[in-house]
C-alpha cells in the first residue's frame, strides 16, 4: 500500500501545473536571440532610430514567442471556447502591454517588459522542473524489498509494507537499509545523506539505530524492525513534501481563477480610459 502511495505521489508530481507547456529548447534559444537583439540596440544611436527599434522591435518578437503567442493567445483562445465564457491569463496582458508601448514608440519598455516577463517564466519553470526531478528521486529512493529472516533462520525477500515491528531483517553489504531499526548484530557503516544530508557514512553496531532508504556500507548485519513503513523518518520526509506540494497547488488554484477576472478588469478599464478620456479630459 506504501509503495502505490508513493507511485501516485510521483505521477501526481509530473502534472501538478496545468499551465506547464513543454516546446523544447527553442523557446529559450529565441529568448537569448531577443536578449542579444536588446542589447545590440542599447549601444546604437539616435542617428540610427530606424534600426534601433527594428531591433528591439525583434527582441518583442523573439523572447515573447513562446510565453506570449504561444501561452497568451493560444491557451486563451483555447480556455474561451472551454469555458464558453472570455478567460484571458496574464501573458496576453504582457503581450498587449508591449504592443501599446511599440505604438507609442516605446519599443525599447516594451521589448525590456517582455524580457523580465519571459525571463521569469522561464526561471519559474526551471525551478518547477527541478522541484519534480528532485522529488521523483527522492520517492525513488524509498525501499520496495527487505531479507526477511524466518522462525527457521532462512532469509526470504518480501515487500517491505509486509513488515511488521518485531521482524528480523538481515542486511547484506551495499544493501539499501529497508525499514527503521535496531543492530542486533553485526558492524557496518551506513551512509545516511538521504535522511540527514551529512556526506561522511557513519559507524554502527550493535543497539544503534538504522534508518530505512539509507546505503549499507561494506558490511554486513541483522536488525529487528521497531516501526512500520509508514511511521519511518524517510515516510515522514514524503509525507511533509507532499503536504508542502499540496499547499503550493493550492495557492496557485487561486491565483488561476481569479487571474481572469483581473485580466478582464484592466482590459476593461484601459479600454474606457483610451475611448473616454478624450471627452472627459479634453
Amino acid at each position: 500500500m506504501e509503495n502505490i502511495k508513493n507511485k501516485q505521489l510521483q505521477k501526481k508530481h509530473e502534472h501538478t501545473n496545468p499551465h506547464d507547456h513543454s516546446h523544447g529548447k527553442m523557446p529559450i534559444i529565441l529568448y537569448f536571440i531577443g536578449l542579444t537583439a536588446f542589447v545590440s540596440a542599447l549601444f546604437l544611436t539616435n542617428d540610427q532610430l530606424i534600426w534601433k527599434n527594428s531591433l528591439f522591435l525583434m527582441s518583442i518578437i523573439t523572447a515573447g514567442y513562446d510565453v506570449i503567442i504561444l501561452e497568451g493567445i493560444k491557451e486563451t483562445i483555447e480556455q474561451t471556447k472551454k469555458q464558453k465564457r472570455f478567460k484571458p491569463n496574464s501573458h496576453i496582458l504582457m503581450g498587449l502591454a508591449a504592443v501599446g508601448a511599440s505604438l507609442i514608440g516605446q519599443f525599447s519598455e516594451g521589448a525590456l517588459l517582455i524580457l523580465i516577463f519571459s525571463g521569469a517564466h522561464f526561471l519559474e519553470e526551471y525551478a518547477e522542473g527541478k522541484s519534480k526531478r528532485e522529488i521523483t528521486n527522492l520517492v525513488k529512493m524509498n525501499p520496495t524489498t527487505a531479507r526477511l529472516i524466518t522462525p527457521d533462520e532462512k532469509t526470504q525477500i518480501v515487500d517491505v509494507s509486509e513488515l511488521k515491528v518485531g521482524d528480523r531483517l538481515q542486511v547484506l553489504n551495499g544493501d539499501q537499509v529497508p525499514i527503521d531499526g535496531l543492530i542486533l548484530s553485526g558492524t557496518t557503516v551506513i551512509d545516511e545523506s538521504a535522511i540527514n544530508g551529512e556526506s561522511i557514512p557513519k559507524e554502527k553496531s550493535k543497539g544503534d539505530t538504522v534508518f530505512g532508504s539509507t546505503i549499507n556500507g561494506t558490511g554486513s548485519f541483522t536488525m529487528k524492525v521497531t516501526k512500520e513503513n509508514k511511521d519511518t523518518v524517510f515516510s515522514k520526509i514524503l509525507q511533509l513534501v507532499n503536504q508542502n506540494q499540496n499547499n503550493q497547488t493550492k495557492a496557485a488554484s487561486v491565483i488561476q481563477k481569479f487571474e481572469p477576472r483581473y485580466v478582464t478588469v484592466v482590459l476593461t478599464l484601459v479600454s474606457a480610459v483610451i475611448v473616454l478620456s478624450p471627452f472627459l479630459l479634453g
